[in-house]
């Protein structure tokens, strides 16, 4: 009998030798791996509204304000920003306090890059139909001013002026 569990620890051992000897002559595959980045996108917000403070008609310079739109981007992609005329609009875009007017533009930083900044009083250009920005380098958030002017010696009465426009994105 002892012979015996000789034998079979013996051939379990040379089926044990066997069975390593197979699993190390395995056989490797690759497997492709893919993907494709879809058509350009982008997201922004806007910031805080544009407040130009307690306006006074008889200061010799326009008033100032800003605000800013951020703006993310697939890389390459090119956004054109919008800014509507607002709700009062009439050859100017101007605010009311239902019923007296002030007249106010929304002008461009001085580049279309994100170091632009606000132009000084009563200088820089009026936003365009489409203010069209760098192509994004990557998908970054990219901090954009949105400038105002409210031109100096406006006549109106005392009161609460406002108005609402909509910025957009097209890319």
């Amino acid at each position: 009998m002892n012979k015996l569990l000789k034998n079979k620890l013996v051939l379990s051992t040379v089926a044990a030798l066997a069975v390593m000897a197979a699993s190390q002559s395995a056989q490797a595959q690759s497997i492709g791996v893919g993907a494709s980045v879809g058509a350009a996108s982008c997201t922004f917000a806007t910031g805080a509204g544009i407040t130009f403070g307690i306006y006074n008609p008889l200061a010799a310079t326009a008033a100032l304000g800003s605000s800013t739109a951020t703006i993310t981007c697939t890389v390459g992609a090119v956004p054109t920003v919008s800014v509507s005329n607002g709700g009062s609009f009439l050859v100017n875009r101007r605010m009311t306090d239902g019923t007296n007017f002030l007249n106010y533009s929304v002008l461009t930083p001085t580049t279309n890059l994100t170091t632009g900044v606000c132009p000084a009083a009563g200088a820089g250009t009026p936003w365009p139909a489409g203010f069209i920005l760098t192509a994004a380098p990557s998908i970054t958030a990219r901090v954009y001013n949105v400038c105002a002017q409210l031109p100096a010696g406006q006549s109106q009465p005392t009161g609460t002026y406002a108005d609402n426009i909509t910025v957009g994105i097209t890319f």
